[in-house]
């Protein structure tokens, strides 16, 4: 996802950077070799870290001169609340619109975004069929577009993993499970025999039987 040559001399900002895949990215980035990570997230994370509440287009000028000189930008920005529509679509689309309106004023080149896999909304019946998931789709949609209106294909990164998986505790708001616990889905999940399935089975039960993939997994394709 990184632009080619020597990390060294990078700048790289990670919005939504303390976050459960945002901190891993950061983490690979820097294990990578990538000199200067800035995390960007409404708490401003650890130290060194930048505060920026996305919620309101005030935040753009600010986090347009973060971003100057940066290489590359990278949003894990993302919030999932079923059921509710608004939240969701202001989270997951205007949100991350303001981080891409920033980036492409900055003059970064590169973008990098995590979204969701098309396995997703395709087995709920469609982005515009799954009601408690609507407003989530919906704000996906709208990044990608924004992204795709702002930088040039080659110049863009759209990483678009279905279930994500990992750490140490189970959590209901996003689900999540433990990388042991997925460890063993994806074992299960991943053979040639269940796949089979998957394949000639309905939307929800394909999705249901979609193969999870671990956090980890999703930062090393951020930062590769």
């Amino acid at each position: 996802a990184m632009p080619g040559g020597d990390a060294s001399g990078m700048k790289v900002i990670v919005v939504g950077g303390s976050g459960f895949v945002g901190s891993r990215v950061c983490d690979k980035l820097t294990a990578a070799g990538v000199a200067d990570v800035v995390v960007v997230s409404k708490s401003g994370g650890s130290s060194g870290g930048v505060k920026c509440d996305l919620s309101s287009d005030e935040c753009v000028a600010s986090l347009t001169e973060t971003m100057r000189g940066a290489d590359a930008v990278v949003s894990c920005v993302g919030v999932f609340k079923p059921g509710d529509d608004d939240f969701m679509r202001e989270g997951n689309g205007a949100y991350n619109v303001r981080v891409v309106d920033a980036a492409k004023a900055a003059g970064v080149k590169r973008f990098v975004y995590v979204s969701v896999a098309s396995i997703v909304p395709d087995a709920l019946g469609g982005a515009e069929s799954a009601p408690v998931m609507k407003g989530y789709f919906a704000g996906k949609k709208m990044t990608e577009d924004a992204i795709a209106n702002a930088f040039d294909d080659d110049n863009v990164c759209l990483v678009k993993p279905s279930f994500i998986f990992g750490g140490d505790t189970f959590g209901l708001n996003p689900p999540r499970v433990t990388q042991q616990y997925g460890d063993v889905l994806t074992k299960i999940l991943g053979s040639g025999f269940v796949k089979g399935i998957a394949e000639k089975s309905p939307g929800p039960i394909a999705l249901t039987l979609a193969e999870p993939v671990a956090v980890d997994d999703v930062a090393g394709a951020v930062a590769a």
